[in-house]
Order: C-alpha cells, then structure tokens, then sequence
C-alpha cells in the first residue's frame, strides 16, 4: 500500500510448502492472542497484516487447488509447481524448480506419511487420544463382528 492507504497492488503464492515452526503455534492458538502478538518482531509473517480476507480467501483456493492437483493428478500432473499471482497486473507466475536443496520434505520424507521416522510438529494429545480411541473400538468383538457382516453383504449384491 502506498501512503495514504492506496492500494496498489498484492500477491498470493500456492505451493505444497509450510513452516513447521509455526504449528505449535497455530495448535495453542496464539495467533488469536493479542499479547502474543504484540511481542512478535514488526517483520514477523504474522505481523505483516498481509491477511486480508479477499486475498486470504484467493490464496485459500489456490491452496486448496494445489493439494487437488497434487493428489488427484488431473492429466496425469500431479506438481503443477508453485503459483504466485500478482493482483495488480492479473499475471500468474509458475516456479518448477522444487524445494530448496537438503529440503527433507522432496528427499528423506517424501511419501513416508506419518511412518516417517521424525517429529516434525511435536506431540498432538488430541489427535493422539482420537487413534487411541479409533483402535480400542476397532478391536471390540461387536464392532469386528459388525464389519465382518458388512463384508459378506457386499460381496453378496
């Protein structure tokens, strides 16, 4: 923004790319604590006020689209690579080059999942809990018993 409050121009970048950091963060909902917030460093990401909603909104379908892209692989595409649009001149650029070099997300952890061998974003008690509970039900002799009925009225259609 110009002085004066002039719009004159904004970007959005879509790519498969977080910052790990920022994720326990986000899960103890500092990013809605205005002390936390006003402790941050004036160039801190957070502190840009770069999240207005109508850009927030574009760069949440870009996103959206670049998991869809990624995971359904329309035409056989699966790495569109990275989009920046420039909302001041309608341009979209598109970055091809990957992750940095030594990025263990496209090297060591590419496709492991959560089998994975390390501990990215820390310990989740509630998403730890939600397995826990999933198995304990999942070994219950009327729930094995139930799926098992499933499975033969399936094959029997």
């Amino acid at each position: 923004m110009e002085r004066g409050g002039t719009l004159t121009g904004a970007e959005w970048r879509a790519h498969l790319q977080y910052d790990p950091a920022l994720v326990p963060v986000e899960r103890a909902d500092l990013l809605d604590d205005a002390s936390y917030l006003a402790g941050l460093d004036e160039d801190h990401p957070v502190r840009r006020n770069e999240n207005v909603f109508p850009f927030s909104a574009a760069a949440a379908a870009s996103e959206t689209l670049q998991l869809l892209s990624a995971v359904i692989a329309p035409g056989g595409v699966g790495d569109v690579g990275a989009h920046l649009y420039h909302f001041a001149t309608g341009t979209l650029d598109r970055r091809t080059d990957g992750c940095r070099p030594g990025c263990p997300y496209s090297g060591a952890l590419l496709g492991l999942g959560d089998t994975h061998p390390f501990d990215i974003t820390g310990e989740h008690s509630a998403a730890d809990a939600a397995r826990a509970a999933r198995c304990a039900a999942a070994r219950r002799p009327a729930t094995r018993l139930a799926r098992k009925l499933d499975d033969l009225l399936w094959r029997l259609l």
